[in-house]
């Protein structure tokens, strides 16, 4: 019944990765160079995407007294659509709700923001080594998504752990899989990206002279696209 929900935004995160891995390796793209990339854009698509969330209140949860507590009051949102037995036994008044925490639209939007803050104001400036932009963007991603479950109470569990949260730590460790892998095998490196990462151009020779930071272990610059 994928009409009635039951789609997560890791299965299209997941799904969206390992096309672009197919079509780079036909393509004989610089996949880590390519990955780190395509992070930026992932990050702030999800957060475009949590603005519906924040429209529509989608995501259950849970009550909160604080200051930016949203109600939700259209009967087709699932938030107010929680709070029924409430209303129906008086303790609200008809039409009313009560304040949630703004999970999915408000402390992910902003925390998807800060994501590629970094990304593009941090990493960007200092990791030197193809793909940890991306194993990055997947570790602090895996960290937040954790978080956010326990102000959620909408995830379906498995051995009374939220679905979610097991994936965030699959997300994480695999992160640093990701990055250990390469590290030792970062693939083609473009010239730009030598340029840039280690202070001089890649040679189809030597390579980078040591005037920068060290290339990673297995790193070999040589041509290709940008």
């Amino acid at each position: 019944d994928i009409q009635e929900g039951g789609i997560t935004l890791y299965g299209g995160l997941i799904g969206g990765v390992l096309g672009g891995l197919v079509y780079g390796f036909i393509r004989k793209l610089p996949i880590a160079i390519t990955l780190d990339g395509a992070a930026p854009g992932m990050i702030l698509g999800q957060a475009l995407g949590r603005l519906g969330d924040l429209v529509n209140g989608e995501h259950v949860a849970d009550r909160t007294s604080l200051p930016w507590g949203f109600k939700y009051v259209h009967p087709d949102s699932p938030q107010y659509q929680e709070f029924d037995s409430f209303r129906n036994s008086g303790e609200l008044a008809p039409f009313d709700s009560f304040a949630v925490h703004p999970t999915a639209g408000g402390y992910e939007l902003l925390g998807d923001l800060i994501i590629l803050a970094l990304l593009l104001f941090v990493a960007r400036r200092y990791i030197r080594t193809p793909g940890w932009t991306f194993a990055l963007y997947m570790a602090l991603y895996g960290v937040m998504r954790f978080a956010l479950s326990f102000t959620r109470n909408d995830e379906q569990t498995l051995f009374d752990i939220p679905v979610p949260m097991l994936v965030s730590a699959a997300v994480v460790g695999g992160a640093m899989m990701v990055a250990a892998i390469l590290y030792r095998f970062p693939g083609p490196i473009t010239r730009e990206y030598a340029d840039r990462a280690w202070g001089s151009p890649a040679d189809d020779g030597e390579g980078p002279d040591d005037s920068g930071p060290p290339p990673p272990t297995g790193a070999r610059p040589r041509a290709g696209r940008a």
